[in-house]
């Protein structure tokens, strides 16, 4: 079982928000010494797509999940997850009071 960064990948009191493979270089690739080529080769994934995650230029999509999730024995979803987790810390962020003024509308089960 990989090492889990003890880095938080979202925060909600203003600080940095890490891409998603911010903190997956050294803790999947650089403590095993795995290259990014032999991970291409053993999921079929392009080198670009690899890199791009993470160096946070390239989105994780549902195949880029499924292949990376099963070649490292996490779960599906494990790799959308934390995309998501970025993308609602960044939209939390960017929407700012705006958000706060939305008055939620209550509905009770009949």
């Amino acid at each position: 079982m990989p090492m889990m960064s003890k880095s938080p990948i979202t925060t909600d009191d203003g600080l940095e928000n890490p891409y998603p493979g911010a903190d997956l270089r050294a803790d999947l690739f650089e403590a095993s010494n795995l290259t990014i080529a032999e991970a291409a080769t053993a999921t079929g994934l392009p080198v670009s797509a690899i890199e791009g995650f993470l160096d946070g230029t390239h989105r994780v999509d549902a195949e880029f999940d499924l292949c990376m999730g099963r070649y490292f024995g996490f779960s599906d979803g494990y790799f959308l997850r934390l995309q998501n987790a970025h993308d609602l810390a960044n939209a939390r962020r960017n929407a700012g009071d705006a958000l706060a003024r939305i008055k939620p509308r209550l509905t009770r089960a009949a």
